[in-house]
């Protein structure tokens, strides 16, 4: 079985080793060329890698080596990052499957050189709502003041109203952080992030010979914001996982 692990251009040299420790040697495809490992065919058929996934101490080493030869293909320069389980049975397949898409390749490296990946999540916390919300304010004022009886009414609509202007002011704030940084990036885009009390979860396309604007500029987003409340999560470089098509 062949593996592929991404695209890159032809001329890179002495990748490093792959899954099992396998070698990595280019596949050309013109003047691209397909990062390839030959893997043992009854241990990744993929009936034998479906059966798998689910097992995370045979998944996670693999995950990892499939990361690692990508990382250093975008050190070196452009990459297609290709996901995982990319598998051919043979040369000529290799071929097939490839050569038809070369003028997509060149678009695709010719988007994603110039750049590198920057993720960015924002988590908001509620305590500090009010330094955000007129509303909430309000009212805290008002509960401060009141009667026990006044209170406890009070308290109730005070709950009502935090949900409300939580997910408005988490919101607003969550847009001006994204437009902001996406005027300091190549390209930006955002995904939900599942089981996750992220606010944003973002990913940004950030010129490689010029970053320093962009982190500039999430520094002083940082030092805004987290006095409010908000708290951030920044990690990068990576490969252009999130810019490319499939």
């Amino acid at each position: 079985m062949y593996y592929v692990y991404g695209i890159v251009p032809v001329t890179v040299t002495n990748p490093p080793k792959g899954l099992d420790g396998a070698s990595v040697s280019l596949f050309p495809v013109a003047d691209v060329a397909a990062l390839v490992s030959e893997l043992p065919n009854g241990a990744y058929d993929p009936a034998t890698v479906e059966s798998r996934l689910a097992d995370l101490d045979w998944l996670s080493p693999r995950a990892i080596a499939h990361d690692e030869v990508v990382s250093w293909a975008s050190d070196q320069g452009g990459v297609i990052p290709f996901p995982m389980w990319v598998l051919f049975r043979d040369t000529p397949a290799l071929e097939r499957g490839l050569a038809p898409r070369l003028a997509e390749f060149h678009r695709e490296l010719d988007r994603v050189t110039p750049g590198r990946e920057y993720s960015v999540r924002v988590f908001a916390f509620k305590d500090k709502l009010a330094a955000l919300s007129p509303a909430v304010a309000q009212l805290e004022s008002e509960i401060e003041k009141a009667t026990p009886g006044q209170r406890y009414l009070l308290e109730r609509k005070l709950d009502g109203v935090r949900q409300t202007e939580a997910r408005e002011v988490s919101a607003s704030v969550s847009d001006s952080i994204h437009e902001e940084l996406s005027k300091l990036a190549l390209a930006a885009t955002t995904e939900p992030a599942p089981k996750s009390a992220a606010i944003l979860n973002a990913a940004y396309l950030v010129s490689r010979d010029t970053p320093e604007p962009f982190q500039a500029k999430l520094t002083d987003l940082i030092h805004k914001f987290e006095p409010l409340g908000f708290r951030f999560e920044f990690t990068g470089p990576w490969p252009p996982y999130h810019f490319v098509g499939r």
